[in-house]
Parts: structure tokens; sequence; C-alpha cells
């Protein structure tokens, strides 16, 4: 039969396809592998981002609204001349109000980044 012998050429580049084409079928698999850890992670993390992130980012503009009011109270209460002692007395039983908001919102703010911190290591840096 004619032409049915390879030369050594067509071998060769018959084995050179052959390989060629076992690492682009490795290449795919290694791709696919990679495009479904992408999206589990990346979903993970926008996840991440719009809830506990996001509830952290609402609690910090609290925090600062409140330390906002609680400096503006301390200053107008700094301002008070002392020789009246009623006026005196009720700013500082409202001060001293203020402050207790102030330190509950400090440390439930506090106690959030606690939170997400913790969460962060639970759901990332444990799964890698």
């Amino acid at each position: 039969v004619v032409g049915s012998k390879q030369t050594d050429e067509e071998r060769d580049i018959e084995s050179s396809l052959s390989y060629m084409g076992e690492v682009l079928h490795r290449i795919e698999e290694a791709r696919d592998a990679l495009s479904a850890s992408s999206e589990t992670y990346l979903k993970k993390l926008d996840e991440f981002r719009k809830t506990t992130i996001g509830k952290a980012k609402n609690k910090k503009k609290e925090f600062d609204k409140t330390t906002q009011r609680y400096c503006t109270m301390i200053e107008n209460n700094m301002k008070i001349p002392t020789k009246r002692s009623d006026l005196f007395q009720e700013a500082d039983a409202n001060l001293q109000v203020q402050t207790k908001k102030f330190r509950e919102e400090t440390l439930d703010y506090v106690f959030l980044l606690q939170q997400v911190q913790e969460r962060k290591k639970f759901d990332f840096v444990e799964t890698v």
C-alpha cells in the first residue's frame, strides 16, 4: 500500500501534536479548576463585603455621630460658668447621660469590629 508508511518527520509531527493536545487538555482542566475556585471565593468575598463590612460601615457612621455629639456636649459643658449652679448641674446630668451613650456605642462598635475580624478568619483564612 503506497503512502501507508510514515516518514520520521510525520511521526515527530504526530507525536508533537499528540503531546500538545495533552498539554492543552491539562491547561483547560487547570483553568476550569481555577475558575470554579475563583467564583467560590469571589462570591464569598462579595457576600462578606455586602453584609459584614456594610454593617461595620453603618456602625462606624453611628459611632462617628455619637462621638461628635459627645465632643460637642463636652465643649458646651466647659463653656458654662460654674456660678450658675442650676444650669451647670443640668448640663452635668446631660453630660453623664451622653457619656453613658458614648461608652455603650464605643463598646458596640469595638464588639462589631472584633466579630468582623473573627468572621474574616473563619470564612477566609482557615479555608485557604
